[in-house]
């Protein structure tokens, strides 16, 4: 349901604005309006918050390897606001942050170095082979490696003949090149001329040597970055620690922040904000107990303060509400959707899915993991898959399905495979029976937001069309269709906000012409047999290849060995897309032919200042 909101002010003295602020933000039900000035200014980071954030981001490359199902897991560890407030003067944790900074930069460096050094040696392998006289005395020379292109190459040698001591080549165009101190500038010019590419200089040893004293540093830097890299896995145990005062900094940011949404006098502090119907009471007593000279009352709501949407729904409607909140909440105005699509939801996931084994694997998968998980976010989530589990069960006794296999045919009341006429023809009765109620929904609403043309006329008018179609499928008697099709031309004439005769008949047209549109709506729903049918066809394919290699391999025991692996992840594999498939599809169903009958959404989500963890959750 639509929770209604309150727009309250409080004023308070300016001296107990923080606590004020503590006290809101222990609540968790009151958001703070924005857009006022404030003389206080605002916290937007904090040093420390920074640091803990790259100590985590740092650290995180480091912490143990989890596997598939733990890294899903990602439980919070539950901790007393007390003992998160106690970690941000551990002076442990600042040395840990601090340590990181250290060990990333030396990481930096370790690693500049290391590519340069893979770098020269890449080079130096191409030339190991090339050798220096053991009898020159490099004091007096020195010697280059480097390559050039092949069409520079003879008028290189040209330039530098008469001025070297010794040249060498390998097959690549790389080439080792002695030559005298005195005529260093000279060869510079040359390399700059023809393009040669200089890799490395050598002083007093060969190209072997060389290479072999450069494996060497790169090994030892390679350890060093090893010892360091094992010290931050040591490091990595103070994340859960780390992460817990990030959600502490991040609550004193928004905390800080909020001061600034205020007035400030010489004396007092006034804010303005936005808490539920249900919870204000409550607001009201907390602050006037812990602040006696506390001034607290309810403010009008205006449309420029864009007040937030609070829904909430209970039993079997909650786990309903993340499909709303795909869609976006609903104006303060309009009705919450959720208790009108969540029978409509179950049901047409269930028939798009349509097989009874399906379903019962669902639930099970369902359960498994809400129990693995245990997290409060996750929960309503697989709950709705539960019911659609359910929902998917009884769809498959009736049409008969388990695993693409008629084990309860002796139960079908439609074989969809068998009759698809007759199956399409029920989807496409229960798409313009959910329209129906959509339009209905949509009736009152119009007449509660004081809208009696629209209500009576637009909607009124649907309405008695579709009675008439109704009872024209019953009854066999086109009578009741043509009788629905003039109600709705005369309602919408009679109750358009148009004046004028000419502008009130086009009116009643334009209502003629949304016939059309009604029907395209219906149309949509035949969806539904499509992705029933897919599943059932696949899961029977399935089946057949199974048994096919069972036939296929003469080995007893390995043949069925082999068969149910064809069928565990077959089906598997077919459950998860189909069952991602019902759900999308559904869920369209209710976005776009459901509730444009009766919404217009575009709501802005309740959002309370509060102290609520990324990465721990406090135990109250």
């Amino acid at each position: 349901m639509n929770i209604p909101v309150k727009k309250i002010e409080i004023i308070i003295e300016k001296g107990k604005k923080e606590i004020l602020l503590e006290e809101i933000q222990k609540l968790g039900t009151v958001e703070i309006i924005s857009g006022k000035n404030s003389s206080s200014g605002s916290a937007t980071s904090l040093p420390k918050y920074s640091e803990l954030k790259f100590a985590k981001s740092f650290l995180d490359q480091f912490k143990s390897k989890r596997g598939l199902v733990s890294g899903l897991l990602n439980e919070r560890p539950l901790l007393h606001l007390s003992e998160i407030e106690s970690l941000s003067f551990d002076s442990e944790i600042e040395k840990v942050v601090k340590r990181c900074k250290e060990i990333e930069e030396r990481l930096n460096s370790l690693k500049s170095i290391q590519k340069e050094l893979e770098k020269e040696i890449k080079i130096l392998n191409k030339v190991k082979d090339l050798s220096i006289s053991s009898s020159l005395k490099m004091k007096k020379y020195l010697c280059t490696v480097g390559a050039f292109s092949k069409k520079e190459k003879d008028n290189f040698l040209k330039e530098i003949k008469g001025k070297i001591f010794s040249i060498q080549f390998t097959e690549d165009n790389y080439f080792s090149l002695v030559f005298s101190k005195e005529d260093e500038s000279f060869f510079r010019n040359a390399f700059e001329k023809y393009k040669v590419r200089e890799e490395n200089i050598f002083w007093n040893i060969s190209p072997y040597k060389y290479l072999k004293q450069k494996e060497k540093e790169l090994e030892t830097i390679i350890i060093e970055g090893d010892i360091e890299k094992k010290e931050a896995e040591k490091m990595a145990v103070f994340l859960p620690k780390i992460e817990a005062l990030i959600d502490f900094y991040s609550w004193e940011i928004e905390k800080l922040g909020s001061m600034s949404f205020g007035i400030e006098t010489m004396r007092f502090f006034r804010i303005e904000a936005f808490t539920t119907e249900d919870s204000f009471p409550l607001v009201k007593k907390k602050i006037e107990d812990s602040f006696p000279d506390s001034f607290i009352r309810e403010m009008e709501i205006s449309e420029e303060d864009n007040p937030p949407v609070c829904i909430k729904n209970k039993g079997l409607i909650a786990p309903f509400n993340s499909v709303t909140n795909v869609y976006g909440l609903p104006k303060r105005t309009e009705f919450d959707p959720t208790p009108h699509l969540s029978f409509f939801f179950a049901l047409f996931f269930g028939l798009a899915l349509s097989d009874a084994g399906y379903g019962a694997l669902l639930i099970l998968l369902s359960i498994v993991l809400k129990k693995i998980l245990k997290q409060k976010e996750y929960s309503g989530f697989f709950n709705l898959f539960i019911i659609g589990g359910i929902s998917t069960v009884i769809a498959g006794i009736l049409t008969g399905t388990f695993f693409g296999t008629n084990v309860f045919s002796g139960y079908r009341i439609i074989d969809p495979m068998e009759n698809p006429i007759g199956t399409l023809i029920f989807m496409l009765f229960l798409g313009a029976f959910q329209l129906f109620v959509g339009i209905i929904i949509g009736m009152f609403q119009c007449l509660k937001q004081g809208d009696i043309n629209g209500g009576i006329g637009e909607k009124g008018g649907s309405i008695l069309f579709f009675l008439g179609v109704f009872l024209y499928f019953l009854t066999k008697s086109s009578l009741f269709a043509i009788i629905g099709v003039i109600l709705l031309f005369l309602l919408n004439i009679l109750f358009s906000s148009k004046k004028g005769i000419m502008a009130r008949a086009l009116s009643g047209f334009g209502a003629l012409y949304g016939i059309v549109g009604y029907f395209s709506d219906i149309l949509s729903y035949s969806r539904l047999l499509a992705l029933g049918l897919a599943t059932g066809i696949i899961a029977m394919v399935i089946n057949m290849i199974a048994f096919l290699f069972k036939d296929m391999i003469p080995i007893p025991g390995i043949n069925w060995l082999v068969a149910f692996m064809v069928l565990l992840l077959g089906h598997t594999a077919n459950l998860l897309i189909n069952a991602l498939g019902a759900f999308i599809h559904s869920a369209r169903l209710q976005f776009v032919e459901f509730f444009s009958k009766f919404m217009e959404g575009g709501g802005r989500h309740f959002k309370p200042l509060n102290k609520k963890g990324r990465f721990v959750e406090i135990i109250s």
